[in-house]
């Protein structure tokens, strides 16, 4: 169910209206949804046979339809092939998918890296990150202009954006287009959460004496 504005499509009406209560989208009615994700004008879902549909706004290629035009209603990401996607995030202008079998795919603004790919400005259709093809990956992030995977080691990854430290490697750079793991942490990260400038991370933090807790981390800001 979606509501709010639907100017650009985002709501998959069509761009007819907006909604200002909890609305049904009868145009994926057909499918059995497994993951969902939204940013500035857009909207994902994955279906459980592995599909991704996209509407909103086109621009920066974020749809991964490969133009920059808006999709006003669901449609399906075919640059993917016959690969079954099983979770998707939105980042303000980038969009980045995990596939069954572990693969990262990602599309759309890639100014400063966070298409994982190159400095370039628009990728229209999914490109794999083979850049983490020797990771185990187990789930993906999308900030406003970075990216971030985990892995089942616990360790975190991130690339895109940097002019604010938010990428947690310790430096201050225009951005990073190249997966870099985030060193600098004592223990095994559990969850991340990318905001449009910052990072944080819930970590399980290792002491000497064997005894483990859990807290939220402030990674950068």
């Amino acid at each position: 169910m979606l509501w709010g504005e639907d100017t650009c499509g985002q709501l998959g009406m069509r761009g007819l209206q907006s909604a200002r209560s909890p609305t049904i989208m009868q145009l994926l009615m057909g499918h059995n949804l497994v993951d969902i994700a939204a940013n500035s004008d857009v909207s994902a879902f994955v279906t459980e046979t592995g599909s991704v549909f996209m509407c909103g706004s086109g621009d920066e290629g974020r749809l991964g339809l490969g133009h920059l035009g808006p999709a006003p209603s669901p449609t399906e990401v075919r640059g993917l092939g016959n690969t079954k996607v099983v979770k998707v995030a939105c980042g303000f202008g980038h969009t980045i998918v995990m596939s069954e079998d572990r693969r990262v795919f990602v599309w759309g603004e890639g100014t400063w890296g966070n298409a994982g790919i190159s400095n370039s400005g628009e990728v229209l259709e999914p490109q794999e990150l083979h850049s983490l093809a020797s990771l185990d990956v187990t789930t993906i992030y999308a900030g406003g202009f970075h990216s971030a995977v985990l892995t089942s080691m616990g360790h975190l990854y991130t690339w895109g954006k940097n002019t604010n430290g938010q990428l947690g490697l310790g430096t201050v750079t225009s951005g990073e287009e190249s997966p870099q793991r985030v060193t600098g942490l004592t223990g095994i990260v559990k969850e991340a959460a990318l905001g449009q400038n910052h990072t944080a991370i819930l970590m399980q933090v290792l002491f000497h004496h064997a005894a483990t807790r859990e807290r939220p981390i402030c990674l950068t800001h």
